[in-house]
């Protein structure tokens, strides 16, 4: 075929005197192998589209993966430094718990004082009483001043021991409260990071997915397509016999 292009009127007296089926099958044979090249070429673009498709598909997947790193670096940090609050808050916490422990002792010793006290009082009332009763009786009551006045200063003195038990007791559980409520703070804060970073993942994967699978639907009827035209492109046509050949050409 070369040499026909080429040089075309020297061929043409060739043509002529080649037979009519020869020439026949050569004709049929140029026609299949155009339309076989033709679909090659469009298997070939099929391809490349759908490699086109793909690489753009791995080129969003490289830039979400790259955001889900950053997200990841970011709240990495950030949890780091709520572990430093939650461990600074614990300290506090632990510290606090042994200054309540040792306000308790310092109760419990401001205690057994009240009612050592209470105790004394009561053995003072039963003296006093007692003395009253003789004075009563003998008319000598200023003898009994100096009890009165001891008395009444072991009474102020309890209810100062109890007020200011009371007050500590009092800043000792507001301190506990303020740390275990930072404490909670943190650690809720600490979960919500950790939440919000399994979202977003979880909304990437997601998205991912959902772009993925078009493309492979697309690549599966790009695929069906061809091998239906691949089907359907094999056509025959009527060759006359040569004489003498039995070979049976199927019928178009």
């Amino acid at each position: 075929m070369d040499r026909i292009v080429a040089f075309p009127e020297a061929e043409a007296a060739l043509i002529a005197s080649m037979p009519s089926n020869l020439l026949h099958r050569m004709v049929v044979n140029l026609v299949q192998d155009s339309k076989r090249a033709k679909m090659k070429n469009r298997e070939s673009r099929a391809m490349i589209e759908t490699l086109e498709s793909a690489l753009q598909g791995a080129r969003r997947d490289v830039a979400q993966l790259e955001s889900a790193r950053d997200w990841a670096a970011i709240s990495r940090a950030r949890m780091e430094e709520q572990r430093h609050v939650s461990d600074r808050l614990q300290r506090e916490l632990d510290i606090t718990k042994t200054a309540l422990s040792s306000a308790e002792l310092e109760n419990q010793k401001l205690r057994a004082k009240v009612e050592s006290s209470e105790k004394k009082l009561l053995r003072l009332e039963a003296k006093v009483r007692r003395r009253l009763l003789v004075a009563y009786i003998f008319h000598d009551f200023i003898y009994f001043i100096p009890w009165f006045r001891q008395i009444n200063s072991l009474k102020a003195e309890k209810r100062e021991f109890k007020i200011e038990a009371h007050r500590r007791q009092m800043e000792l559980s507001n301190q506990l409260l303020s740390a275990h409520n930072s404490r909670v703070a943190a650690s809720s804060e600490k979960a919500r990071l950790s939440r919000s970073f399994k979202e977003r993942r979880r909304s990437e994967e997601d998205t991912r997915r959902s772009k993925r699978s078009p493309t492979d639907g697309s690549s599966n009827s790009t695929t069906n397509n061809t091998s239906t035209q691949q089907r359907h492109s094999l056509t025959y046509h009527e060759r006359p016999h040569a004489e003498g050949s039995k070979i049976p050409y199927p019928k178009s």
